[in-house]
């Protein structure tokens, strides 16, 4: 279960502050990743509010938050050098 924190965080405002529950179920998945593919860390934990691993397999999570950090990072390169640094 993950709490709503008992305080407000700056970012957040009243309104949604308010309208949170007061926790949620999520399901907690372990993901291991190559270093030698540019990550600095091997082994990440994802929250998911996807709870039945029969809709989505650990192993389906993983390759889809690895795919989209692979595409983040790429943007973030191509925002800093330009998209003719490919």
């Amino acid at each position: 279960m993950l709490e709503k924190p008992r305080i407000r965080p700056k970012w957040l405002s009243l309104s949604a502050y308010d309208q949170m529950p007061e926790s949620m179920p999520v399901r907690i998945i372990k993901v291991v990743a190559d270093p030698g593919a540019g990550y600095r860390t091997t082994e990440l934990h994802l929250a998911s509010t996807v709870l039945d691993p029969t809709e989505v397999s650990t192993a389906e999570m993983g390759d889809i938050y690895l795919s989209r950090w692979q595409v983040e990072r790429k943007r973030s390169i191509f925002g800093h050098f330009g998209p003719e640094h490919k």
